[in-house]
């Protein structure tokens, strides 16, 4: 199943609805695209921070659905491993020093899901407008969406922390902050728990993006498929304290 609009979709860098709940919400809209590549920042900015442990993962989820029959169909793409990266300060206040960063390679990111009802919708990439089955043709067209080659890193600044309780335990917190996808920014709030145990510290957050609000083009076969305006990014790593 490869539509470029089924790849644009799930590039989005993170479940299993596109819609927001009451306990997801929309990026604010906070800075507008300038269209030229920047270098990757640095995973270890932040000078005695703390640093995420290998294995983390980014989930990126959305809901495609045929036009004719009212069936729906959760497209997920996943990266993980050494691809989730970064450090972070926080301050007492429950705010993060600005060299705090989250790093997420795009160009780990594969699909997870079977194809729709085993059907293999059409490249509008290729010049022959063939189709292919292999969702591995999917991933290269959201590598294509998402300028990967310019823009390698889904890049999230963490800007505060609310609900952290002291000690061990889980809490469950809100976290804003900024979200870079090809060179556009959106400000937004995540939402998750982190889990204290013994020296370890887990941390699951999740938050609702929009295509349009990180001028992502979705073409989709009106015929076929309709995607929604939305998708749901999950990030979940661990660090040591």
């Amino acid at each position: 199943m490869r539509s470029e609009g089924i790849v644009c979709a799930l590039l989005l860098l993170s479940t299993a609805a596109c819609g927001p709940s009451e306990a997801e919400s929309s990026p604010t809209p906070r800075a507008t695209a300038t269209g030229v590549p920047s270098p990757t920042p640095s995973p270890t900015a932040c000078p005695g921070g703390t640093a995420i442990l290998p294995g983390g993962k980014a989930t990126l989820s959305f809901v495609e659905r045929l036009e004719a029959i009212p069936i729906e169909h959760t497209g997920v793409m996943t990266t993980q491993g050494e691809a989730v990266r970064g450090t972070y300060l926080l301050r007492p206040s429950g705010e993060f020093e600005s060299c705090s960063i989250v790093l997420v390679e795009l160009r780990g990111l594969q699909s997870q899901d079977n194809p729709f009802l085993g059907i293999s919708l059409p490249d509008f990439n290729s010049n022959g407008g063939g189709h292919s089955p292999e969702t591995s043709h999917r991933d290269d067209t959201a590598q294509g969406a998402l300028e990967t080659r310019q823009h390698p890193d889904a890049i999230f600044r963490p800007h505060s922390i609310s609900g952290l309780a002291p000690g061990q335990g889980t809490s469950n917190v809100v976290v804003a902050g900024a979200l870079t996808l090809k060179g556009v920014t959106r400000d937004g709030e995540w939402r998750g728990t982190v889990t204290r145990s013994g020296g370890e510290t887990r941390v699951d957050l999740k938050t609702t993006v929009k295509w349009s609000d990180f001028e992502l083009d979705i073409p989709t076969p009106p015929y076929i498929i309709r995607l929604e305006d939305h998708a749901t990014v999950e990030i979940a790593f661990s660090v040591r304290e």
